[in-house]
């Protein structure tokens, strides 16, 4: 919808920050600084590539709920 603004669900009671990024599982969440994110998420596409459910996977399977 144009014009209004996203709010997070209910329950999301960690917001990031322009810096930060905001790692959710289920009802856990914490910071990361955002560079760090995105240098983790780089090389995790490096490896199994940029598809959406590829990169599920390996998050998954990296959780041990896969």
């Amino acid at each position: 919808m144009m014009g209004k603004k996203s709010q997070p669900p209910k329950d999301y009671d960690v917001c990031s920050t322009a810096p930060m990024a905001t790692i959710r599982i289920g009802p856990h969440s914490f910071l990361v600084d955002r560079q760090r994110f995105e240098d983790w998420e780089r090389k995790l596409n490096a490896s199994v590539g940029f598809a959406r459910d590829d990169v599920i996977a390996e998050i998954k399977g990296r959780l041990g709920i896969d």
